[in-house]
């Protein structure tokens, strides 16, 4: 049995805390892991009886160095949440200025190809980078199966906009996208991040045919896997859409850079739109469940737990 104490944790009830909540849960649901948080630990001895040290966002220095002067043979795992508070600087801090010249571990962890490329730009300090996917308690969804098979979809397109920090774009490409997206002809309703309910939200999936995701940078997104659960393709960028069932989904929007990291391209409703047209003319017919068999068979609590025991050391 591998034996985790999670160092270092988020707070509160946004995306990485959802997304740590489950973390914990996958692995304490199964039977090769136990795992316990750092103020769950009442003793040295109880200590000295982890294998790994898992730091999932930043955290006082000082724990970081008692515990490798105290522990240094013990495996010292980083993320996914420790690098970059801006990706598109890289180290913007003090704090993360410290941690890429000081730390070193066994493990960096996060949860897309380009974002550990990023880190390990200038992260150099751990002996392996991996991928570690998001998960879903799949059990808790009391919608049948049944429903989501056979729910009607009026709509054809839910346009999710999310327009993020970094994104000085899309205020002036929507307008572009949406007049094209009417001249489809087609029935769309837009979601707004952060201004719907969880339970609004898959309503809204349920009465869709497709998502198109419109955030300049996204990975491993719940609200992505949960769309796919509820049988609703995801149509997105490789820098926003890092887990489709289908990957012909991921149109060539959006550009990454060392100077400029994720830039939209200035065509991109066009792009988009041809896309639409594309899927709904030659895709859609042979979607069936798929979307919703991936997310069963890749980010169930059981498989969470097996991407961390092969990331193991």
């Amino acid at each position: 049995m591998n034996k985790i104490l999670m160092a270092s944790s988020p707070e509160g009830n946004r995306g990485p805390a959802n997304a740590y909540q489950n973390h914990l849960n996958a692995l304490r649901h199964s039977p090769e892991f136990l795992i316990k948080e750092l103020a769950e630990i009442r003793s040295e001895e109880e200590l000295s009886q982890f294998d790994v040290f898992w730091f999932s966002i930043r955290f006082h220095p000082n724990l970081y160095f008692e515990l490798k002067n105290r522990f240094p043979n013990k495996v010292f795992w980083m993320g996914p949440n420790v690098l970059f508070e801006k990706a598109e600087i890289g180290p913007s801090d003090e704090w993360e200025s410290w941690f890429v010249n000081n730390v070193t571990c066994d493990v960096y962890a996060n949860k897309a190809d380009f974002y550990v490329d990023r880190a390990a730009q200038f992260f150099r300090g751990s002996k392996k980078y991996v991928v570690l996917k998001n998960c879903l308690n799949l059990e808790s969804y009391d919608i049948p199966q049944e429903l989501i098979k056979n729910a009607e979809r009026e709509t054809d397109v839910l346009v999710y906009y999310k327009n993020r920090r970094i994104d000085d774009q899309l205020d002036s490409l929507y307008p572009r996208f949406l007049e094209q997206l009417q001249s489809l002809g087609l029935k769309y309703d837009v979601i707004e991040y952060g201004s719907y309910s969880r339970a609004d939200y898959f309503q809204r999936l349920l009465q869709s045919k497709l998502c198109v995701w419109l955030s300049i940078e996204d990975f491993c997104a719940n609200a992505q896997l949960e769309a796919q659960y509820l049988n609703v393709p995801v149509m997105g960028t490789r820098y926003n859409n890092t887990d489709s069932f289908d990957e012909s989904l991921n149109v060539d929007a959006a550009t990454m850079s060392n100077n400029d990291w994720i830039r939209w391209k200035d065509d991109m409703p066009a792009i988009f739109i041809e896309a639409i047209e594309r899927y709904f003319d030659a895709i859609a017919p042979s979607v069936g469940t798929k979307p919703s068999e991936f997310i069963l068979k890749n980010y169930s609590y059981d498989s969470y737990a097996q991407q961390v025991k092969r990331a193991l050391p």
